[in-house]
């Protein structure tokens, strides 16, 4: 990395100074402000002594009782300096000159790893525009160690970087900030040059490595943000750390940041100062609703519901629920009779709002219910196995859980392993025979999606999922449960099963057995017909390349036509990244045809 321009405004004697950070050499670039030699600058060569310990320089390389001049004996060569303290201006500690350091010989080190703590970040203000108005901060959390900056690196993801290449030391307890511009509303204490550093809206980084005494670095501390699903994403506020977290560890979790509270120029920030507690909302009771029990096939999808009350949040609205982002629900599964906070193997899948629930209907006027889909687990070695189920509540986005089990106690008595939800998860057996019969890519919103039992006896779709892959991804875009469609989740020998978009022509609905907006595939988009753990069949290829509009071969299209399988096709297609012909398998109809949608009548 090359030395940047960068630009220290450290407060000296009430006035702002501006200090340009410049090549990368090894000596001190300040200049004296008044405080030391009173006359011009040394010009004799430097000290090589360990350093000044007298009270002031009276040693050969002073030409009078007090240094009015330059220096123009030999440099100091003895341990210390011992004699009286000049009688003109005082030297304040650092000769002005070319010492290739500070006198003492034993200033600040650099930090270590986690000794400073980035502590707030402004990506993306409000007031000012992003060039303007973006800054970070870093925090010394010592009582009693300063740190040397200089030779420290400053880095995002994707830019050149911070070079601090002339001394900054960070005192006890205090607080930098470095910006992108000189007035962002307060005074920096370090301005970074246009276009070396930046950052970025939605996920970056903030990176700080220090030497390490043996010609490599150290990383110091980092935080890499992800524009919202954990960490805060405000606009015109800052990303501030919780100031019960001010450590290098607990700034890694998004959970420990807010936003801003407090204005300081319009946009919201503690810049240079200590941070705000962020606010919270303590959960007073939650319980696991519904179901208690759950006793059905490996990998079928299963939903939940959990209630929470929260004073003065979700004791608000009667007929509905009260949100906040400070509060996070969720749904997890783990072994049978263990403690889901202290047992790192549980999963937990987010919990979402029930947004039919009416809490004075339901008899809980003050409680609000989530509710979300766990995966019942693998039945291990072929035989029914049990599992333990249970949600979880947070009031500070995260940073800490209570536990909810079934009771109608719920939480308040703490969460009892006994009282956890029970899984009994069976084996799948042989997968179904089922197959994609046909696929209608039309005009508009008509598309359709049709999975017929070609085999002998009843087929259960309890765990199957339809998945689609938009424009030819190698991981899912979208999941449509099969269970709850059909009475029992069983479809006959024989039958079919028809999923549309709930715009498809109303003259063609009565066909589809369910209306789902991600039934909305396009000729590049592929689709896998999953059962438990098992793929079925596929259409596309998924490898993570856009076959552009459509998939084509042999004169069939898979975009503005109807698709049907051919007769002679009894097996589903269970490589989805391999090459996709589609006239291989299926024969092409015109754009919307539907004339037998429901029932499989192979070409």
């Amino acid at each position: 990395m090359g030395c940047m321009r960068q630009v220290s405004t450290r407060a000296v004697l009430g006035l702002a100074i501006v200090v340009g950070l410049w090549g990368c050499g090894g000596g001190n670039s300040r200049t004296d402000s008044g405080m030391d030699d009173s006359g011009p600058s040394d010009s004799g060569p430097s000290d090589s002594g360990p350093g000044d310990s007298g009270p002031g320089d009276s040693g050969p390389g002073d030409s009078g009782p007090g240094d009015s001049g330059m220096d123009t004996g030999t440099a100091d060569t003895g341990t210390a300096d011992t004699g009286t303290a000049d009688t003109g201006t005082a030297d304040s500690g650092t000769d002005a000159g070319t010492d290739s350091g500070t006198d003492a010989g034993t200033g600040p080190a650099a930090p270590a790893a986690g000794e400073i703590v980035i502590t707030e970040v402004m990506q993306n203000p409000s007031t000012l525009s992003d060039t303007l108005g973006e800054w970070f901060e870093i925090h010394n959390p010592s009582a009693t160690g300063s740190y040397e900056l200089m030779g420290c690196v400053i880095t995002g993801l994707t830019d050149a970087g911070i070079m601090l290449d002339t001394s900054l030391v960070i005192a006890p307890g205090e607080y930098l900030t470095f910006a992108s511009n000189i007035d962002p509303g307060f005074v920096p204490d370090v301005v970074w040059m246009s276009g070396s550093f930046a950052l970025t809206n939605s996920s970056d980084s903030v990176r700080m490595s220090c030497p390490d005494g043996a010609g490599g670095s150290t990383l110091i501390d980092e935080v890499l943000y992800d524009g919202g699903p954990i960490f805060p994403d405000p606009n015109g506020a800052s990303m501030q750390l919780d100031t019960s977290h001010t450590n290098a560890t607990d700034n890694d979790g998004g959970y420990n940041w807010c936003d801003g509270m407090t204005n300081y120029n319009g946009d919201l920030g503690t810049p240079g100062a200590a941070n705000e507690a962020c606010p919270s909302h303590t959960i007073g009771f939650c319980r696991l609703q519904f179901p208690t029990a759950i006793d059905t096939t490996e990998g079928a999808l299963v939903t939940t519901y959990g209630r929470v009350y929260v004073a003065g949040l979700t004791d608000v609205t009667t007929t509905g629920n009260d949100t906040s982002p400070l509060l996070v629900a969720m749904v997890g599964v783990g072994p049978h009779g263990s403690d889901p906070a202290t047992d790192g193997t549980w999963t937990w899948t987010t919990a979402a709002p029930n947004a039919g629930f009416d809490p004075t209907a339901a008899g809980e006027p003050n409680n609000d219910e989530y509710t979300g889909d766990v995966t019942v687990q693998p039945a291990v070695g072929g035989t029914p196995t049990s599992y333990d189920y249970a949600y979880r509540f947070s009031g500070d986005r995260g940073a800490s859980w209570t536990y909810c089990d079934t009771t109608d106690v719920g939480s308040p008595d703490g969460y009892i392993i006994a009282d956890a939800g029970q899984m009994t998860a069976r084996p799948a057996g042989p997968p179904p025979a089922l197959l994609f019969t046909e696929y209608v890519e039309g005009t508009s919103n008509n598309k359709a999606i049709e999975i017929t039992n070609i085999g002998t006896s009843i087929a259960s779709l309890t765990s199957c999922t339809l998945n689609r892959y938009t424009n030819g991804s190698a991981t899912v875009s979208a999941t449509i449960p099969l269970s709850g469609i059909l009475t029992g989740d069983a479809l006959a020998a024989g039958a079919s099963v028809v999923l549309c978009n709930p715009s498809i022509l109303p003259a063609t609905a009565g066909s589809c057995d369910a209306l789902d907006s991600n039934v909305n595939h396009n000729g590049d988009d592929g689709w896998d017909l999953t059962c438990g753990t098992t793929l079925i069949d596929s259409f596309g290829q998924m490898n993570g390349t856009d076959p552009g509009s459509s998939w084509s071969g042999g004169g069939v299209d898979t975009a503005n036509h109807t698709l049907r399988r051919n007769c002679g096709v009894t097996t589903g297609d269970t490589v989805i990244d391999d090459a996709f012909d589609p006239s291989v398998e299926w024969t092409q109809f015109p754009v919307d045809t539907f004339s037998d949608l429901g029932t499989y009548t192979c070409p």
